[in-house]
């Protein structure tokens, strides 16, 4: 069933500044990631998801380290998260890997998990509709309002504080390749349901560089970096040879003589 939106103001307005800013430290990184499998000469690639988001939130943190922003790290279980907070629009927003982002859709809606991102859609979201909703056959999370005010509590009450209003809660999404390849970013802002209400690609911002593939010799005496990949010639092979050595070289011809 499709419902169509009220008209509205875009949500996502992020200077162009702060989101490139955003990128970079993603890209930074997942390049950290990369590096250290570089050099760890790993022969499988399952990947180290709680290193990566440790360098990623520390990342942010400075990235995010102005007058106009802060972040704070939460504890979920044996989790610890980052938020952070916009103070221009009232924008809180959080990352997530856009694959699990997917999964969470198909969580909420075939079992009514709350999560943290539930959560905040729930408080700060609710007054959203997306222009292209998808009802569920699955009823939602029912939770009870002041439960639910107390989570919140713990999850926004350092923003509140700073004589800016909370604004509505945006999603960071990234995509990286099991090599920590960064291949896209982008800002959502969804509805209740998890719907897209607003997204704004930011891949663009993701640094271009030419890399200069040098090949390392981790062994030069190995056959493999041998010309003669490790073969011995037979006597009468080895007699000829050493004599075509003791030959004297001919006289260069020149151009045009046979």
């Amino acid at each position: 069933m499709i419902q169509a939106a009220p008209s509205r103001i875009p949500l996502i307005n992020i200077p162009q500044p702060l989101a490139n800013d955003i990128v970079s430290a993603v890209y930074t990184a997942s390049e950290r990631m990369k590096a250290k499998a570089a050099q760890n000469r790993y022969v499988t690639n399952n990947g180290e998801s709680g290193e990566f988001w440790d360098a990623l939130n520390t990342e942010i943190c400075q990235a995010l380290s102005s007058p106009d922003c802060m972040s704070s790290i939460k504890k979920r279980g044996f989790w610890k998260l980052l938020i952070a907070y916009y103070k221009r629009n009232g924008l809180l927003f959080t990352f997530m890997r856009e694959k699990r982002f997917s999964d969470v859709q198909a969580e909420i809606r075939k079992h009514g998990k709350m999560t943290y991102i539930n959560m905040l859609i729930q408080h700060l979201n609710k007054d959203l509709v997306a222009s292209i909703s998808q009802t569920t056959m699955y009823s939602m999370y029912s939770y009870d309002e002041m439960e639910l005010a107390e989570r919140i509590k713990t999850l926004i009450g350092d923003f509140q504080g700073e004589g800016y209003p909370i604004g509505h809660y945006m999603l960071i999404l990234f995509d990286c390749d099991s090599l920590y390849e960064l291949r896209r970013v982008k800002a959502i802002i969804v509805d209740p349901n998890l719907d897209i209400v607003e997204e704004s690609d930011w891949s663009q911002y993701i640094p271009v560089k030419e890399t200069i593939i040098v090949e390392k010799v981790s062994d030069v005496t190995a056959p493999s970096n041998n010309p003669s990949r490790g073969l011995t010639l037979k006597p009468k092979a080895l007699e000829r040879k050493l004599q075509q050595e003791d030959q004297p070289p001919e006289k260069d011809k020149g151009p045009g003589k046979e």
